[in-house]
């Protein structure tokens, strides 16, 4: 039997990089288990956090350029 992950995606719009790097060590300070470093992709810098057996969250930085 196998068991669906489910992916819940936010994106962030902010003006730099180091964004996504501060979110996910206040991830790691709240014990939440990473599944891959911060990567860049073609949507921007991502990660991706495992919340709970079968949920996993990922998150997306993307730069705003004004």
């Amino acid at each position: 039997m196998k068991i669906r992950m489910e992916t819940k995606q936010i994106i962030l719009e902010t003006r730099t990089d180091e964004d996504v790097i501060e979110i996910t060590l206040a991830m790691i300070d709240l014990q939440v288990p990473v599944l891959h470093e911060p990567r860049y992709t073609d949507l921007g810098y991502e990660s991706c956090f495992l919340c709970g057996k079968d949920l996993q969250m990922r998150i997306i930085h993307r730069k705003i350029i004004i």
